[in-house]
């Protein structure tokens, strides 16, 4: 029959757990406490080898010790940490810390618990993290947000003595994300439109205004003549969008301008979104 028995340090309690026939080794610095026989072993005994990293042996027994859990609350790509101390000794302690890529949170335990928010920047969105917490004398309690493993270098920062947040330290890999946000065949089409209203504006207002004898006219040579009065002549009414047709007077915006429009103003977004992470985000390279 399988028994469970406890290995420990003699001098730290340390315990290591085991399910066997025969004891493990003892010795000078590594006691054992069991036999304890799986089908009669009590509720401490069960919990000390599934949490192990929770007890001691203390005194010949296994003592459950002080010890943290988290909590996970997430709303889109914020989410708040609830850590509660377990089983909370006499002297309890009055502050806890997190422990998130390397940084540390303090904050201050009320009736056993404490709570933190975190950020998480949209393009690390759902790539794992793991965040602890812990106190003098209780065992850290760990949990993961986020599903997929990392795919770049992440790191936690407080911009501006605001949120904690978590980001990547890549500015190549915040340059692909925001690209990532534009739909390709879009900002083709919008390329298009917007190479078709400069065209149409230089070579219907701005060449022949600047070529009226009231301004200081612009003098083409014969080579820019040619050209010219060839782009007039086959290529500005191949044109789809011009400022003739674009957004007429008393109308609506057609529908290819207004596609433009929009898209642009998504466009601008992600550049400025991605501008302010590089001028706010630390440690890019």
């Amino acid at each position: 029959m399988s028994n469970y028995y406890f290995q420990y340090d003699t001098t730290t309690g340390v315990i290591y757990p085991y399910l066997q026939d025969s004891a493990p080794a003892s010795s000078s610095t590594m006691g054992v406490l069991g036999p304890y026989p799986v089908d009669t072993a009590s509720a401490t005994v069960v919990m000390a080898y599934t949490y192990p990293n929770r007890f001691l042996a203390q005194n010949g027994a296994l003592v459950e010790q002080p010890y943290f859990t988290v909590a996970v609350a997430q709303a889109g790509n914020s989410y708040t940490l609830t850590a509660t101390l377990n089983n909370s000794p006499a002297m309890a302690p009055t502050d806890a810390t997190f422990t998130i890529l390397g940084q540390t949170y303090t904050e201050t335990l009320t009736n056993g618990q404490a709570t933190m928010t975190l950020d998480v920047h949209a393009s690390v969105a759902n790539q794992q993290v793991q965040i602890s917490v812990g106190a003098t004398g209780c065992v850290s309690g760990t949990t993961m947000i986020g599903s997929n493993p990392p795919s770049t270098t992440l790191q936690a920062y407080t911009p501006n003595g605001s949120v904690p947040t978590i980001a990547p330290t890549s500015m190549k890999y915040l340059e692909t994300y925001y690209a990532s946000t534009l739909d390709p065949q879009t900002l083709f089409a919008d390329i298009g439109t917007a190479v078709g209203l400069l065209m149409h504006t230089m070579h219907h207002v701005v060449l022949p205004a600047l070529q009226q004898a009231t301004y200081s006219p612009v003098t083409l040579d014969a080579n820019q003549t040619n050209a010219h009065a060839d782009i007039v002549a086959n290529v500005l009414p191949k044109i789809y969008t011009t400022l003739e047709n674009a957004y007429p007077n008393g109308g609506g915006k057609s529908v290819q301008y207004n596609r433009y429009v929009i898209d642009q103003a998504v466009s601008d977004a992600s550049f400025a979104s991605y501008m302010q992470d590089m001028a706010t985000i630390p440690n890019l390279t």
